[in-house]
């Protein structure tokens, strides 16, 4: 099995897509990272609210309203910037 991706990598991804202001961006990815809502504020130094208001803002700016639909729209955003197709379909996500 793969390891997870870091942060580090899923960051930048995030960034590239121009699609979220910085402090969703960063929101976003550590969701992907898989970090809760309190660890997330405790990394950013915000409250949790703060965090959830970031979500919120992201997902609706994303047109998505969870964490898979969020995991969705980066798989097929990461497999651009690395210069690669994502067939979302065939990789089981709309299922």
């Amino acid at each position: 099995a793969q390891a997870p991706p870091a942060l580090d990598e899923i960051q930048p991804c995030i960034d590239a897509t121009k699609a979220l202001p910085r402090r969703e961006a960063e929101v976003a990815s550590r969701i992907l990272y898989g970090m809760s809502s309190v660890g997330i504020a405790m990394d950013l130094s915000v409250s949790e609210e703060t965090v959830k208001t970031y979500r919120k803002r992201a997902y609706h700016r994303l047109a998505i309203g969870s964490e898979r639909e969020l995991l969705t729209w980066y798989l097929a955003h990461w497999s651009e910037w690395r210069g690669h197709r994502f067939d979302l379909a065939a990789a089981g996500a709309l299922h």
